[in-house]
């Protein structure tokens, strides 16, 4: 079944503008694309890939859609994911299955918040870091009524959502495995804005003066918490989450 968050790419307007920004503000590298990859920039620190950066395609400029974050959720089957995907109620299958490089499959899926996210399937992909600046940490989502999406991802990755203890509104995302993988907090849209995302957090090694930086950089402070993490949007409108550590998700 899968149901991992194994990657994260930005659909951007201007591919060297965000490469510009991020490459500021988190230490990325963009190495020359190799033969077949024309178009997908995979964002690197030292070795390792951190990101990717693409530009728009034409289908999702026509949903007036602002430059986005997409996360990537690992499957074993991408066709049989999204057949399934087809049969619950406010499914939207945006892009159908279609093969990413030589040996993956990945198709566009968005659950019954409006929420995208790629499924993907084929060979390892770079998951969570281990903290360093510029890697990411962690995934959220924010909405304002969880049973939304409870009964959607129960189904489709056999996901459970338990409430943090002593925190009302923030769920716990915990795989059929066990394992925790994410958040989901209930924010109303004054918080988290009009679009339902899931959200990158990045690490950083410094939550004030890298939301500082942002702002001069051409982006943004959208929300800052008490909580050792802020949102912030790059300078085309995308908007992700940093943060110092886990610890603000449970998890150090």
């Amino acid at each position: 079944m899968g149901g991992k968050f194994v990657w994260r790419d930005l659909s951007t307007f201007d591919v060297g503008k965000a490469q510009r920004f991020y490459a500021a503000l988190f230490g990325w590298h963009f190495p020359a694309a190799g033969p077949g990859a024309e178009g997908y920039h995979i964002a690197r620190l030292g070795w390792s890939d951190a990101a990717a950066v693409l530009e728009m395609p034409a289908a999702l400029r026509r949903l007036n859609l602002p430059s986005f974050w997409m996360s990537y959720v690992q499957v074993d089957d991408v066709a049989a994911t999204v057949r399934l995907a087809e049969t619950l109620p406010g499914t939207i299958v945006e892009v159908a299955p279609e093969h990413f490089g030589r040996d993956a499959v990945i198709a566009l899926v968005r659950d019954p918040s409006g929420a995208g996210f790629t499924l993907y399937q084929g060979p390892p992909l770079g998951g969570y870091g281990d903290g360093g600046h510029g890697q990411q940490i962690w995934t959220v989502h924010h909405l304002d009524d969880i049973t939304r999406i409870t009964g959607f991802y129960a189904t489709l990755f056999g996901w459970r959502f338990a409430v943090r203890p002593g925190m009302a509104g923030v769920h716990d995302i915990h795989t059929a495995e066990g394992g925790v993988i994410g958040t989901v907090e209930e924010l109303g849209e004054d918080v988290r804005g009009p679009f339902r995302y899931w959200m990158p957090v990045f690490a950083v090694t410094d939550v004030a003066r890298v939301a500082g930086q942002a702002g001069k950089l051409g982006g943004g402070v959208l929300w800052q918490g008490e909580d050792g993490r802020a949102i912030l949007s790059d300078d085309q409108g995308a908007g992700f989450m940093i943060a110092a550590s886990r610890a603000p998700f449970g998890r150090e």
